[in-house]
């Protein structure tokens, strides 16, 4: 029923009725520009009584699409089309962005869940070529010292990279400088899709970086999908119930994938953690 889009993030809970993790959020944006040619977004979570208050957008739930290994929303106030899929630890995404001078992916490294407070974030570019990031975000929550170590890769080289900066309070009398915000611009053709590859790592950014190497080396969204639709329908046809209760079926089905999707891969793929 939430009406509002504020970033998608790659760590997750579910059902525990308290905010944590949502930890290397990216949300897309088309940056608006002032006279004077400077950017007007605004780096914050913001407030639904003012949109311009923030990078979040409003969705277009009638044309959500949401399956096992499959994510897809409307963002109307960008007209972006967002896509999500992935592997055990690398999150894929696909934008569809109209055509636009300013289109832009702005990775949000201080706005956890609502418990969740930033301790130290870190953003470099791993790779001048391909304008690869890697970095980290520590933050104290109902996890008390929660670490995501990242490596990120884009399909498309930015035509600009920004470095956002800022006071962050983190205890009563402590104030830390830190980046909390990175955006990545391009310019867009109409319906050009951007893609970008985030993988995750607790133990390190050389970890997260051989975790993309081994589980999502190429560009193959549709086929990426298709592997991850494959893993869920095997997991859930491990119970097969049949029934002419199509109703009673679907709720049985997603109560078994509930019971599955909880963090519980928490090492690098080779074996450290």
């Amino acid at each position: 029923s939430d009406s509002t889009v504020i970033g998608f993030s790659h760590t997750h809970l579910s059902g525990t009725g308290i905010g944590d993790l949502f930890d290397i959020t990216v949300m897309p944006v088309i940056d608006s520009i002032s006279a004077e040619g400077t950017s007007t977004l605004t780096y914050a979570r913001g407030s639904e009584d003012d949109q311009t208050s923030g990078l979040w957008s409003y969705a277009d739930r009638s044309k959500e699409v949401s399956r096992p290994g499959y994510y897809s929303v409307p963002l109307t106030r960008y007209g972006i089309t967002a896509e999500m899929t992935a592997t055990n630890r690398v999150g894929l995404h696909r934008y569809t962005f109209p055509a636009s001078e300013n289109a832009a992916l702005v990775f949000d490294l201080k706005n956890g869940g609502c418990w969740d407070r930033t301790m130290e974030t870190f953003i470099e570019v791993a790779d001048s070529n391909t304008y690869a990031l890697r970095g980290y975000r520590y933050s104290r929550g109902w996890a008390d010292d929660q670490k995501v170590y990242f490596y990120a890769e884009f399909s498309k080289a930015p035509e600009s990279l920004v470095i956002i900066r800022e006071d962050v309070k983190i205890w009563e009398n402590v104030t830390v400088n830190i980046p909390t915000f990175v955006k990545a611009g391009f310019q867009t053709a109409e319906n050009e899709q951007v893609m970008l590859k985030v993988a995750l790592s607790p133990v390190s950014m050389e970890g997260a970086y051989k975790n993309m190497q081994a589980e999502l080396p190429r560009w193959d969204f549709e086929s990426v999908a298709a592997e991850a639709n494959r893993l869920w329908n095997d997991e859930l046809a491990k119970i097969k119930v049949q029934t002419a209760d199509k109703n009673a079926q679907k709720i049985f089905y997603t109560a078994l994938y509930h019971s599955m999707i909880a963090p519980s891969e928490f090492c690098d793929v080779d074996g450290a953690y």
